[in-house]
């Protein structure tokens, strides 16, 4: 029987463990998961294939002294097989983004290049799922996702066969898919066939098809959703930012004010919606999380900047 834990079914924050090891270093990223569960936080999404395939084993530190805490885990993408010279490549790229942070797109880039995605046979998947609960140290994976499944593998019965599978034997709780933004309206049209939980972006449509998804009775998990609503602004036209300025009384070309107010109106509008947040800075999460719960106000009015957004997006 599916049983998804208590933070996904009742929203709030998610802390993403994607930049843990890429761009930190284990003690550094010990240190990051320790800051966030100070915040609040309980549950952890990870994947196989997150930092170089080492991810998993640094947050499975952290749970063993944090038992209470949940996790999601993703299977299907497979790390880069571990190389000296790429164990050498880390600790250049992350030197090299310290320097310049500018580099870090292309270098994330570059790295993205080396993983192997759409790995959905099943005895990769096993494979794989047996390499997470070992790493994680955790007999039990609370919420198992194929990593960014196309519809027609969400619906595969092979595949299906297989997650459902971990949950009957005991290796998952929970299983569910993690998907892009241009899967979901195919399997938003037939809303039965739908996983108990569906990850996927933050956009413009995401607040729509997050109740889409909840109205199901399945759960709805959503990640990028500040910085997707951030990047909407920054790529308009210079008089369109400046009338959204104008009225919420924020300059919205500081990177203070932008993020504040994003993250406001992120926590007005996904409320009861898990929200996955990630931040290699200490002083940013605290901030992030300060406006989140109300204990920082931003810069302007975030209900004039809000109907400002929303008009935005209707265009």
């Amino acid at each position: 029987m599916t049983s998804v834990p208590r933070p996904l079914e009742q929203g709030g924050l998610v802390f993403g463990c994607g930049s843990l090891v890429a761009r930190l270093t284990a003690r550094e990223s010990l240190a990051i998961l320790e800051t966030v569960y100070e915040l609040g936080v309980r549950h952890f999404d990870v994947a196989r294939s997150y930092g170089y395939g080492e991810a998993e084993s640094v947050l499975g530190t952290f749970l063993a002294r944090h038992p209470e805490a949940t996790v999601t885990t993703k299977c299907g993408i497979l790390p880069p097989r571990d190389r000296p010279l790429l164990r050498v490549a880390k600790h250049v790229a992350r030197a090299a983004v310290r320097v310049a942070p500018q580099l870090r797109g292309p270098l994330r880039r570059r790295a993205s290049a080396h993983v192997a995605e759409g790995q959905m046979d099943v005895d990769i998947l096993q494979e794989s799922v047996e390499v997470s609960r070992r790493q994680l140290g955790r007999d039990v994976i609370d919420v198992l996702l194929l990593h960014d499944a196309e519809a027609h593998q969400v619906r595969d019965p092979g595949l299906t066969e297989f997650m459902t599978e971990q949950v009957r034997v005991g290796h998952a709780a929970a299983w569910g898919a993690a998907v892009q933004t241009h899967t979901l309206p195919e399997l938003l049209r037939d809303r039965e066939s739908l996983p108990p939980v569906l990850q996927f972006p933050g956009s413009s449509a995401a607040m729509d098809q997050a109740s889409e998804v909840r109205a199901a009775g399945r759960v709805a998990v959503v990640h990028s959703a500040v910085s997707s609503t951030a990047a909407l602004i920054r790529q308009q036209r210079p008089e369109v930012i400046s009338d959204g300025s104008l009225r919420s009384g924020a300059d919205l070309n500081r990177p203070d004010h932008l993020f504040d107010l994003c993250i406001a109106y992120t926590a007005d509008r996904y409320r009861g919606v898990p929200v996955i947040i990630a931040s290699t800075s200490i002083p940013h999460l605290r901030r992030n999380f300060d406006v989140w719960e109300g204990r920082i106000k931003p810069e302007g009015d975030v209900t004039a900047f809000a109907d400002w957004l929303d008009g935005l997006k209707q265009q």
